[in-house]
């Protein structure tokens, strides 16, 4: 501190009186708040490396609004009670996130609805929250949203899996990608999205927890939509297990995958460059190709299907193709996928 503002300090106080010498710090300790000893022993220990937030803040839980684009549709009305009694006895343990927005003329959760729920549940008046300068973009609250739901309380697996396609759609990410970003094993995004393609009767079964994510997996990749909802029908009313399924769905498409390569004469077209294929009528009288070959280093993939190759075949192909290559090189025991410069095949 210099002499000349000392000096003024000393004049103050000369004008006002002792009174002042608090409140402007004079044998105090820098940084000690007026009024308050000098920290020392458990005190200042305890205060080292301590910065106060400044871009938390106490805010009216009647002027947050939950976020509209909330991957978690649904709570679960027991835990939200369990939170709301926690809130009551133990008070906030952790920030909620927000931004303001002007079109809604209130604060808008970016992640922490379930306190906020339970909170308003509780009676609270406020909350403690993270304030953002900015709303996030799209892809950055999504995927901050759903990886805190994965960590606190994991999504419902179909929630959690249009959570996923959300995710890739935005970022215009692979399979490969998103598991690399969420550090999780490939495998399981592709389980997980093979679950939106089920019927929606099925999807809510498993989110009921009446199925389980990885036996509906294997049911869907029956390809009539009534075979597989009667083979989930049979692993209600016998008991079947996931290998009793796979067992279920291989038995059903051998009659469909012929030996021969013949394919149909009314189905089939001359092969053009590049191994262009027969092709059959899709939706809208439009042609899907019969058959489609994919070149890698050292080799080539030719996927056929008489009816015709849609989305859903491709799809189906590609989870074969990532189980085979799981049990070639599994992931890693902490749940990271393999690693893809150990083969240029397996590179997204």
């Amino acid at each position: 501190m210099s002499a000349a503002s000392d000096k003024a300090k000393e004049r103050t106080l000369s004008k006002y009186g002792e009174a002042m010498r608090s409140s402007l710090g004079f044998n105090r300790t820098p940084g000690t708040p007026a009024g308050m000893a000098p920290p020392s022993g458990s005190v200042a220990a305890r205060m080292a490396g301590v910065v106060n937030d400044r871009e938390a803040a106490v805010i009216e839980v009647s002027r947050i609004a939950p976020d509209p684009d909330q991957p978690r549709r649904a709570f679960d009305d027991e835990a939200i009670d369990r939170l709301a009694e926690s809130l009551r006895t133990r008070g906030q343990l952790q920030n909620v996130v927000v931004y303001w927005s002007d079109d809604l003329g209130s604060y808008v959760l970016v992640s922490g609805e379930r306190r906020w729920r339970a909170a308003r549940k509780a009676g609270l008046p406020t909350l403690r929250c993270k304030l953002l300068d900015r709303p996030p973009d799209e892809a950055d609250r999504l995927a901050l949203q759903l990886v805190e739901n994965c960590v606190r309380e994991d999504l419902k697996p179909v929630e959690q899996a249009a959570a996923f396609r959300a995710l890739m759609e935005s970022n215009g990410w692979s399979t490969r990608q998103l598991a690399d970003a969420l550090h999780m094993a490939q495998a399981k995004v592709v389980y997980a999205l093979g679950l939106l393609d089920l019927p929606e009767e099925l999807r809510r079964r498993v989110d009921r927890g009446e199925l389980a994510p990885r036996t509906a997996y294997e049911i869907g990749r029956l390809e009539r939509p009534d075979d597989q909802v009667a083979l989930a029908d049979r692993v209600s009313s016998e008991g079947l297990t996931r290998d009793d399924v796979i067992a279920e769905v291989r038995a059903a498409q051998a009659p469909a995958e012929p030996v021969s390569s013949a394919k149909p004469a009314s189905a089939s077209r001359s092969k053009g460059r590049g191994g262009a294929s027969s092709s059959s009528k899709g939706r809208g009288g439009g042609r899907l190709p019969t058959s489609k070959s994919f070149r890698f280093p050292g080799g080539k993939l030719t996927i056929e299907r008489p009816k015709g190759l849609d989305a859903s075949s491709y799809r189906a192909a590609a989870r074969l193709l990532l189980e085979q290559a799981d049990r070639l090189d599994p992931p890693a025991s902490d749940g990271s996928p393999p690693d893809p410069g150990a083969d240029p095949s397996l590179a997204a």
